[in-house]
């Protein structure tokens, strides 16, 4: 198998047929066969699956930047990604829906800014280079983050929340080693302290001696024992350093203890979990795990039985779970269409917008998940920081929950989550691995034991009596939770677990479906597609930048990208010298091709036609841009014809989803009356409302055309006749100018 090295073990053997010292095509035990074609340049072309279907990247050299693109099967649209010269990203366009994320950068090559349609970070640095202010607005979201230094060393870090937020503002303080190592944590959040947490370090390995209450002791390179004077936590590992056992044990008794088993492959063949004390008598839960030649999970022998069925490429077609089969269907795309007898809703760049359940998904301009609702049942919106991560839960009983993230060594997981409303707080701890095994609920403690994942399987108070305990599918569905009303959201994988929809927050903004969701054939199956074929992905190594002349003429050009192709705009006021100019284009030959467009056609251009509305439009196509040059016009003149066909564009595509949003019976983005919504399925627009931009298009030229940057608003009498006022409005914030 190809594992994530890109090294090959001996067990599962990947036939790899090389043409000029690039792999061709990836044979599997079972016969499933992929191909890899490349173009001229060597660079990866597309990849054709077993059934056929093709995936198709490139990248393509324009003005400033590089462009590449990724086009799934049976698809015209592309994901597509800039990178300027010295690899740093530009713009993110997703397909179909024009939606984008413009990133900027200051004169010393740091972060900027990041904007998307319906949201905007700001950066700012401090004399020193550091970063000391972050300032993010979104429609519902608003904070700013500002960061104090001892040297170089974060030492506060401060989180201040926009009033209409509803969240409480927070403070954490840092202290460290001589060798510049975190070894205190301090913190506020809503006027309540957080719990002190220290850390320690052994001297000899560099690892942690002590992580909060608990003292981290290696007995030996196998063993490792994490305790509290209370509860003892430990792990041995095999041969090839898997965890092979692992145990909790609380006031010197055992409550639980997981055996794993592995086969040649490296992979779990048996599980073995023991407890003592289940319903007053012992419980031992076995489990054997089957895989077929080419790696994937067919069979789980326990109690419950499992078994799984796959399609050529790979996809998951049945389930069965004792005596019950669930079959799923997929699209050209491979993606999943039916489950059970439940059907699967996609919007136009692939984001699932309704699931089995009935439930619908929105999405943010950056392509996170906002918004989850069933109607008549519950309505969740999720508010997530720059960094992608999970910050709050709003449901529509008033419930607000507030994420914390405060190890600088994991800022992806989550360590204290809070309830503003009444000031509960959890604190959550996590051993070296990553895995949680405790947490402090208001005043009770609870001690956690997980699986080989770090997923939790049983919780214990403080006496060792098991107060949850959770059964889980293969892929991590809940089938038995003895208390789901102990909130402990940390769940499969440490992710945070929505009881409502039942998906798993990952982080940066992932979210996993148990039910559907297991990782994509290539990575499921071990395949490192960077280390396969690197020239698909920009060099991870230093970079050196481009001469200064250079790059300013890069960043000085005002046409960013607006569509796939590249298409440039200079003028030339003396229309008449069309003519001129095209004899010496021709010249080029097939070089490029070469096309005019005038205005009238009746009588030739001349001198004497200046100042009239004529004009004529040259293009030059080539195979990665269309160059325009329009004679008889000036800067100022194009750039107002650029903006207003650029913002019809917009317009039009805003009305035209959120029209497709009711038709398919999707909440739109405004909650609209009985009335407007039978307006706008037959008009497609509703008359009282007026579109503007979020974004002024002057100042992010990229967000032209992108239908999240438009939002709609109520054009009643009132408001129109007090714009003039709205527009003086102090009140207005900054990227909000453009509705006032």
């Amino acid at each position: 198998m190809i594992k994530r090295t890109g090294r090959l073990s001996s067990s599962l053997k990947v036939t790899l047929l090389c043409l000029h010292s690039q792999p061709a095509t990836m044979t599997l035990p079972s016969g499933r066969l992929w191909r890899l074609h490349y173009d001229e340049r060597g660079g990866l072309k597309y990849i054709t699956t077993p059934t056929g279907s093709a995936h198709f990247f490139s990248l393509q050299p324009s003005f400033g930047w590089f462009v590449f693109s990724y086009t799934p099967p049976g698809s015209t649209h592309s994901y597509r990604q800039y990178l300027d010269h010295a690899g740093r990203l530009l713009l993110t366009a997703f397909p179909a829906v024009s939606a984008k994320v413009l990133y900027t950068y200051t004169e010393a090559g740091q972060l900027k800014e990041i904007v998307s349609g319906d949201g905007k970070t700001e950066f700012a640095y401090g004399s020193d280079g550091l970063l000391s202010e972050i300032t993010h607005e979104e429609v519902e979201l608003e904070y700013k983050m500002d960061m104090l230094y001892d040297g170089r060393l974060l030492q506060e870090h401060r989180i201040d929340y926009g009033a209409r937020t509803g969240l409480s503002n927070v403070k954490f303080t840092y202290e460290y080693d001589s060798n510049f190592r975190v070894t205190s944590f301090a913190g506020r959040i809503g006027g309540q302290n957080l719990l002190p947490f220290t850390y320690a370090y052994n001297p000899i390995t560099g690892g942690p001696s002590s992580i909060g209450r608990f003292t981290v002791t290696r007995n030996e390179h196998s063993e490792t024992t994490i305790h509290d004077g209370t509860a003892i936590f430990s792990r041995q590992l095999n041969s090839h350093l898997h965890v092979s056992q692992s145990s909790v044990t609380i006031h010197n008794r055992e409550v639980f203890k997981l055996q794993i088993f592995y086969n040649s492959d490296g992979k779990i063949n048996q599980t073995m979990t023991f407890t003592p004390n289940f319903h007053n008598k012992p419980y031992t839960n076995t489990r054997n795990y089957t895989y077929d030649a080419d790696g994937q999970l067919i069979s789980v022998e326990a109690k419950e039985p499992w078994s799984f069925s796959y399609d050529t490429n790979g996809n998951m077609l049945s389930l069965t779970y004792s005596t019950n089969t669930i079959p799923m269907k997929y699209d050209s795309q491979d993606r999943i269409v039916k489950f059970g007898e439940g059907v699967y809703r996609y919007d136009s760049r692939g984001a699932i917008v309704q699931n089995a359940r009935e439930v619908t998904y929105h999405y943010n301009a950056r392509g996170l998940l906002v918004r989850a609702a069933k109607s008549g049942r519950f309505n969740i919106r999720y508010l997530y920081d720059h960094e992608d991560r999970l910050v709050a839960r709003k449901d529509n009983f008033g419930n607000v929950t507030q994420f914390l993230y405060t190890d600088q060594r994991h800022p992806d997981q989550v360590t204290h989550i809070y309830s503003p409303r009444d000031g509960n707080l959890i604190t959550l701890v996590y051993d070296d691995r990553g895995h949680i095994i405790f947490a402090q609920v208001y005043r009770k403690k609870y001690y956690i034991a997980t699986d080989e994942c770090g997923t939790p399987v049983m919780v214990f108070n403080q006496y060792g009596e098991v107060v949850r305990e959770m059964m889980r599918s293969p892929y991590g569905h809940i089938m038995y939770d003895s208390n789901p009303y102990l909130y402990l959201p940390v769940d499969y994988c440490g992710g945070l677990l929505e009881t409502r929809t039942e998906l798993v927050h990952m982080p940066r903004g992932r979210i996993y479906d148990p039910l559907i969701d297991y990782k994509a054939w290539l990575s499921r199956l071990g395949y490192n597609l960077e280390s396969l074929a690197p020239q698909l992905a920009w060099a991870s190594s230093t970079k050196r930048p481009p001469p200064p002349t250079l790059w300013q003429a890069f960043t000085r050009t005002p046409n960013l990208p607006m569509r796939a192709a590249t298409s440039p705009f200079t003028e030339q006021e003396n229309f008449w010298k069309a003519a001129e100019d095209m004899t010496q284009l021709h010249r080029l030959g097939g070089e490029v091709n070469i096309t005019a467009h005038e205005s009238s056609n009746s009588q030739p251009l001349t001198p004497s036609d200046e100042g009239t509305d004529k004009f004529v439009d040259v293009k030059l196509h080539s195979a990665s841009a269309v160059i325009h040059i329009r004679y008889g016009t000036t800067i100022q003149q194009e750039k107002k014809r650029l903006l207003r066909h650029a913002k019809k564009l917009a317009v039009r595509r805003a009305w035209a989803e959120e029209r497709d949003r009711l038709s398919s019976g999707l909440p739109g983005t405004v909650e609209w009356s009985s009335s407007e919504t039978e307006e706008l399925l037959s008009r497609g627009s509703v008359s009282s409302y007026t579109a503007r931009y979020l974004h002024p298009p002057e100042t992010y030229p990229a967000l032209l055309d992108d239908p999240t940057n438009v939002r709609f608003f109520k054009d009643t009498k009132r408001t129109r006749r007090n714009s003039k006022t709205r527009r003086r409005s102090h009140r207005c914030r900054k990227w909000w100018r453009g509705l006032c």
